[in-house]
């Protein structure tokens, strides 16, 4: 007689029970698992737990050692940004320290600031009356300046 563990119990049968039966039948052969004297037969059994931990000891100290890769990479170009910084600060302060007069502004267009856009629509708009020309009051400067003919134009802003 052969000795069966249960896998799978059933009505009345707990699961690891032990089952001596001189034959299996069908019904009950996925549910039951033969018994050898060396123990159980199919079965392999692995320490999953050490072979887990060395994994995760493993994974654990190359994450440290990226990022103490990581670290050491940023402190330098930390150190590299302030010594720039530094310079920078140095050279400024050479700078102002000569003694030399500031720099003069000068305008991105010569003449911009003679006429202020208002000052510029009242002019084109004197001369739109002065040749009776329709126009409408409300549009721009440049759309009204439009309706002028160039010589019209280089007469009233010389510079432009």
């Amino acid at each position: 007689m052969a000795k069966y563990q249960v896998i799978r119990p059933w009505n009345g049968v707990k699961k690891g029970a032990v089952l001596t039966l001189d034959r299996v039948h069908p019904a009950l052969a996925a549910n039951v698992m033969e018994i050898t004297d060396g123990g159980r037969a199919g079965h392999v059994t692995v320490d999953v737990a050490a072979i887990a931990t060395e994994q995760a000891n493993r994974i654990i100290a190359e994450a440290k050692e990226t990022i103490d890769k990581m670290v050491s990479a940023a402190r330098t170009e930390a150190d590299r940004i302030v010594a720039d910084g530094h310079a920078e600060a140095e050279r400024i302060r050479a700078e102002a320290a000569g003694g030399g007069a500031g720099g003069t502004l000068t305008p991105a267009t010569p003449g911009a600031g003679d006429l202020s856009d208002k000052d510029r629509k009242a002019l084109i708009v004197a001369r739109l009356k002065e040749l009776k020309v329709d126009f409408d009051a409300r549009k721009s400067a440049d759309d009204l300046a439009a309706l002028l003919s160039p010589a019209d134009l280089a007469a009233l802003f010389p510079a432009n």
